[in-house]
């Protein structure tokens, strides 16, 4: 594959990612985008040594006097190099998709280097493999969004090539640069030390180097919480929180295989998902020398489903490293459909693009539809809303979000809304939380239109309700969002 095809495939990915690059984060994924864009938040305000410590602006609901949080899960890329951008342009939401789109482009580099140490004089395969990947409506929504996780995708794919060169140093100095980025790539290390494998005792030097140097800084970038707040998040607690927890159950659960297929076919690799068949008979055939490679991306890739399969199936940005091995593995199998030049062949592979290009555009508008309705109303309460105001919010579905569009310190109620805060009103008046925000509930004026209203939502905690009830409303209440002075 020459640079000249790699240059106009890199622009046209360039060119759909900078298309309405400043809209709203209120797409897919949104609560992972307003958290990232929250650290870069807190980092303008407070100075760039504010990077050791990124914050967002809500409490950790286990902790209410706690706030901000502190979330130490990966290292804030995203915060530190956008900082000089916001400095100048002011907090804007293309800044983190630029970051974002920055390393995306350096994904599609190290991907364009590895199709040529995978695929030596393999033109055509080499092509397909670039342009698949680049073209799948996962990489080209989350190589745009303002996440860790494109970035970490960059430092795993510079890992690999790196490795395929043996050159370890780099090798595992890239796989760092993923590991701080995101934490969960870390069982992605099995292929890659995979690569550079042979029996003898250097191999075994080399295997423990490449571990110490991968896993330390991220090892001494969590030290870190041992010197943050109470309430902080960071990735021990993460690993021990029951709530994130989904093995089994949620592995007995149909929805768990229909968003997995869903995720790496649909808004994946697409019609071109059948060319498994023909790839894993071409390795097993041809004794691949890249075989053991493979054998590591499936373990890694079946580890991850199972043990983390709460993420993998409600989060498709989990899902880009796994399309990458993917891709790789389709590819394999892919030169009896490319080399071919029977009339028939062409025309079933014109419509396989067609189809396939549908599919992205059906996709990707999906992936770029608001998830916000209500984002008008929300920002409205500002006008309402003291700049030092600290809020209770009860809501559904918003996540952490309103706490980044609001622009006040938020307390969050989400995953379980039925919590007894009527009992420990008192106790949040005292630890200065000023509203109480209800957000996404069906809203029924029962008495006065005028000074009243009453709020229709069975499964809110009855005497949640009851003091709903009573509370005089603000200025600032619609049908979707209220708020009540406390």
């Amino acid at each position: 594959m020459n640079r000249k095809y790699f240059g106009l495939t890199a622009l046209l990915f360039l060119l759909i990612s900078l298309w309405n690059v400043n809209r709203p984060l209120t797409d897919a994924s949104y609560e992972r985008q307003v958290q990232t864009s929250g650290m870069s938040r807190s980092v303008l305000q407070e100075g760039w040594s504010a990077i050791w410590t990124p914050k967002v602006n809500f409490a950790n609901h286990k902790y209410p006097s706690a706030e901000p949080t502190v979330i130490r899960y990966e290292f804030p890329f995203h915060a530190l190099l956008s900082w000089p951008l916001h400095k100048v342009f002011g907090e804007q939401p293309w800044v983190g998709r630029l970051v974002s789109i920055f390393f995306s482009i350096l994904c599609l580099y190290f991907l364009w280097q590895l199709t040529l140490q995978f695929f030596p004089n393999q033109n055509y395969q080499q092509r397909f493999a670039f342009w698949l990947l680049s073209s799948t409506p996962i990489f080209l929504y989350y190589g745009q969004a303002p996440m860790p996780d494109v970035i970490s995708l960059a430092g795993l794919l510079m890992s690999i090539a790196f490795a395929h060169k043996k050159q370890i140093l780099y090798s595992a100095m890239a796989f760092a640069f993923a590991l701080l980025a995101k934490p969960s790539a870390l069982p992605f290390a099995l292929p890659v030390v995979l690569l550079f494998y042979r029996q003898d005792k250097e191999y075994l030097k080399q295997f423990v180097l490449w571990n110490v140097i991968s896993v330390l800084p991220l090892l001494l970038w969590s030290a870190g919480a041992l010197k943050d707040p109470l309430g902080s998040w960071n990735l021990l607690q993460a690993m021990t929180d029951a709530d994130h927890k989904g093995f089994p159950h949620d592995l007995m659960d149909s929805q768990f295989y229909f968003k997995v297929a869903a995720y790496l076919c649909f808004f994946g690799v697409g019609v071109f998902s059948f060319l498994a068949i023909p790839s894993l008979q071409s390795i097993l055939s041809n004794g691949s020398s890249k075989a053991l490679f493979y054998i590591g991306a499936v373990i890694s890739c079946l580890f991850v489903y199972i043990m983390n399969c709460r993420y993998m199936w409600r989060e498709p940005q989990y899902t880009l490293p796994v399309l990458f091995f993917v891709v790789l593995f389709l590819t394999e199998g892919s030169s009896f459909l490319l080399k071919r030049k029977h009339i028939i062949n062409k025309l079933g592979l014109a419509l396989l693009v067609v189809v396939h290009t549908y599919m992205v555009f059906y996709a990707l508008r999906d992936l770029r539809s608001d998830r916000v309705p209500h984002l008008k109303e929300i920002a409205e309460l500002q006008n309402v809303l003291p700049v030092d105001a600290k809020v209770l919010q009860v809501s559904p579905s918003f996540g952490a979000a309103p706490s980044f569009y609001l622009k006040r310190r938020t307390l969050l109620f989400v995953r379980n809304p039925g919590q007894s805060i009527a009992e420990n009103l008192d106790a949040y008046r005292a630890l200065g939380y000023t509203h109480l925000l209800f957000m996404d509930y069906t809203l029924r004026d029962a008495q006065n239109p005028h000074s009243r209203q009453w709020i229709k939502a069975t499964h809110l905690h009855p005497d949640l309700l009851h003091i709903a009830q009573s509370l005089l409303v603000e200025e600032a209440s619609s049908e979707h969002v209220i708020l009540y002075s406390l």
